[in-house]
This record gives structure tokens, C-alpha cells and sequence, in this order.
């Protein structure tokens, strides 16, 4: 059965609801850590992040979908704490985007010797984290990862292939289905306050 992972587990797509596909709970920048006059407090930032997604869940969205890229302080952990506190399911993009300035990594990953990236795969990595904790908990074994893994390979070139073989749209509908607010002319749509007035 084919099932979307959130940051505390897999989910049915069919129970995902009313979904927000592109949305930040926290964005920080590369050189953050030496920045004098920036800070944050996370859990004033979880504190704020559980208010806001019980705000959303009240205007009856289900899932949240954070695309944030590594290089701008991608955090499955913290997405894990809200989506348990608040109820919202948050589905965290792992990954580069490599087509990052035509370069395929971000400037940061490129000047990392390979120690340094295997450890903060195994300390960081949304993918490794969960599949060690499934392993430990003994909800899944070896084998069922390499099989899930191809699966998720193979359903990937399939989309791949279908995008490559399916005729580009039209330019008039280049901005449709992108934001529900918008396209139904809501009065949050035509104001640009699609969510918080803060």
C-alpha cells in the first residue's frame, strides 16, 4: 500500500486532508551560529509553532508540508515535537536540491570532507534517524528497508518518465491548483493574508 511519510510515520494518503504543500515552520541562513544579532529559543519557537498549527487545524487543514533544504535549517526533530503537540501531520523534505545554482550541492556540502558528512548523516539525516529508530524498535528489519528503498526508486523514475513524456501546460495555467485561497478568489486569497494576519 502506497503511504506518505510524516515526521512521526507513515500515513494513508487518503487520511492526509486538507493539505498546505509548501510552508516553513522555521528558516534560518548559512553563518547563522556567528551572526551577533540573531537567536532563537526553541521552545518558544515550539511553543508558537503548536498555536499557529492549532490555528490551521481550526480552519480545517490536516497536513503541513515543510520543503525546507538542508542549507536553510531543515529540522525533523523540532517538526517532530510540534506535529505531536499539535495534531498536524508535517511531512519534511530530505535531500538536496541539486540543481542548487546549477552546481548540484549547496556551497556549504561542497567543501565538506566525507567524515563530516557521514556524521552528520548519522546524527542529522531524516532517513537514517527514522530507519534506526523502526530497526531498534523492531518494527522493520534490513531486508524491508533495501525493499522499500528500491520501491520508492522505481515510483520515482516512474514520475520522472512521466513528467519527461507528458506535453508541457498551457501558459495560462501556470498559476492554477497552486494556492486553494487563490484559485477560489476567497477574501484571504485577494488580500494575500492566506493563514495569519501576524
Amino acid at each position: 500500500m502506497t503511504t506518505v511519510q510524516t515526521v512521526t510515520g507513515p500515513v494513508d494518503p487518503a487520511d492526509l486532508g486538507r493539505t498546505l504543500v509548501h510552508e516553513h515552520i522555521r528558516i534560518s541562513y548559512a553563518g547563522e551560529e556567528l551572526d551577533p544579532t540573531y537567536s532563537w529559543d526553541r521552545a518558544e519557537t515550539v511553543a508558537r509553532a503548536v498555536d499557529k498549527m492549532g490555528e490551521l487545524l481550526d480552519a480545517g487543514f490536516r497536513t503541513f508540508v515543510d520543503p525546507c533544504p538542508i542549507e536553510l535549517g531543515r529540522d525533523p526533530e523540532l517538526y517532530a515535537e510540534i506535529s505531536s503537540r499539535s495534531g498536524m501531520r508535517i511531512v519534511c523534505t530530505t535531500g538536496f536540491y541539486t540543481e542548487h545554482l546549477s552546481s548540484g550541492l549547496p556551497f556549504y556540502w561542497r567543501a565538506r570532507d566525507p567524515e563530516e558528512i557521514e556524521k552528520y548523516k548519522k546524527f542529522h539525516d531524516p532517513l537514517q534517524l527514522w530507519q534506526k529508530r523502526l530497526t531498534d524498535e523492531g518494527v522493520i528489519n534490513e531486508e524491508q528497508i533495501a525493499a522499500l528503498d528500491a520501491e520508492a526508486k522505481a515510483e520515482a523514475d516512474a514520475a520522472v518518465k512521466f513528467a519527461e513524456e507528458s506535453p508541457l501546460p498551457d501558459k495560462a495555467d501556470i498559476f492554477s491548483d497552486v494556492y486553494y485561497e487563490v484559485d477560489r478568489q476567497t477574501p484571504a486569497g485577494r488580500t494575500g493574508k492566506h493563514f495569519f494576519n501576524d
